[in-house]
């Protein structure tokens, strides 16, 4: 398993979906650039001393012995200096937290990340969610401080192979941000775009109004997104929130002949079923492109 960065009716509300309350977003499917930084270096590496005194990868560092550290170079100089002793001041899933590590020898820093995403949702007050899941490094959630966005173009596709999974190739179109990363959390980035919402109006499903049967994935694997049809195969019965709410099936012979199922870059896909947002594609069956997993949409709000 590998984690990947046409209108229709509305039919009547269900009584289950009238106690969630029927929560409309303007429907994504197109690709962003994404930009994800930190206050301070990431630590890209640790030692098994520093991993026992509490330091974890992907930690973001803002001092260290109490030398404000703005880069992975700030943070190597500080450490050059001060011995291998280092009290280290940390940002971590939302908690400032200090990790004090007698030989901080071996850990090593890193910047910020970038990536290709797409875009599931976005509301009228301007928020939006993308990617379905956490971006992530070397297993852990990366703890973001800001990050933009920028609308993508996809130019072309490497596809799976080998049990690797495939991934769009996208670039960057235009300079300026269309939004801003305000979060990375279990369920992906969230922000506030600059613009005007794009897309279809959609009422958001109720997780337990989710069936196994047809829907569709709205996708950008080319010049345009698209709709392709896809079969929810599972969906999970239990109010347990995660990433890996459903199991999914790519049917569309189209996206089979162009992509080979779901690639890296899909992350985020909006999944359609019965004229109302369900989910979003979130990761790929390693061995089996055209299966992956999908989050419930109401898990996104």
């Amino acid at each position: 398993m590998i984690i990947l960065f046409a209108l229709m009716l509305i039919p009547r509300m269900h009584a289950a979906e009238a106690a969630f309350g029927g929560v409309e977003v303007y429907l994504g499917g197109y690709p962003v650039n994404i930009e994800l930084y930190t206050s301070g270096p990431a630590v890209a590496s640790v030692t098994a001393e520093a991993a026992g005194c509490g330091l974890r990868e992907g930690d973001v560092v803002t001092h260290i012995n109490g030398v404000r550290v703005s880069g992975a170079c700030d943070a190597e100089c500080v450490l050059s200096v001060s011995g291998d002793s280092a009290l280290f001041q940390v940002f971590r899933n939302g908690e400032r937290l200090a990790v004090d590590v007698p030989d901080a020898d071996g850990v090593t820093f890193g910047e910020g990340i970038s990536g290709l995403g797409t875009v599931t949702f976005e509301k009228s007050d301007g928020s939006y969610r993308a990617l379905g899941h956490a971006i992530t490094s070397a297993g852990k959630t990366v703890s973001a401080e800001y990050g933009y966005i920028y609308d993508s173009e996809i130019i072309g596709a490497k596809l799976p192979s080998g049990g690797a999974a495939g991934r769009l190739i996208g670039r960057r179109r235009g300079s300026e941000p269309i939004g801003n990363i305000l979060s990375n959390d279990t369920f992906g980035l969230s922000g506030k775009m600059f613009g005007q919402a794009r897309g279809e109006e959609f009422i958001v499903m109720s997780h337990d109004e989710v069936r196994p049967g047809k829907a569709l994935i709205y996708s950008t694997v080319d010049s345009e997104r698209r709709a392709y049809e896809i079969e929810i195969v599972k969906a999970k019965k239990s109010d347990s929130r995660g990433e890996k709410s459903m199991v999914i099936r790519v049917t569309d012979e189209a996206l089979l002949e162009k992509t080979g199922g779901i690639l890296q870059g899909m992350s985020g896909s909006p999944i359609v079923q019965n004229g109302k947002l369900a989910g979003a594609v979130t990761h790929v069956f390693t061995g089996d492109p055209t299966r992956g997993y999908g989050v419930f949409a109401e898990w996104l709000l």
